[in-house]
């Protein structure tokens, strides 16, 4: 359990003190990742149907990868 605090310390002041995580990845890592993100954020519009659309693509998924890895 101390180890556990101590690490949890560890972690809450290297993301306190450290500077953001943007400043610190080149930019020519992050723009993919911005595009990508936008990109998701284009496909969800906030509706509650797009809330259920991806849960269930989500349980889908995740149903199938359990069927292949259990068979």
């Amino acid at each position: 359990a101390t180890g556990a605090v101590l690490g949890a310390i560890a972690v809450a002041a290297l993301t306190l003190l450290r500077p953001t995580l943007h400043q610190r990845v080149p930019p020519g890592l992050v723009r993919p990742a911005r595009a990508a993100l936008s990109g998701l954020r284009g496909l969800h519009s906030g509706h509650v149907g797009d809330y259920i659309a991806w849960w269930t693509t989500g349980a889908a998924l995740l149903g199938g990868a359990s069927l292949l890895l259990l068979t």
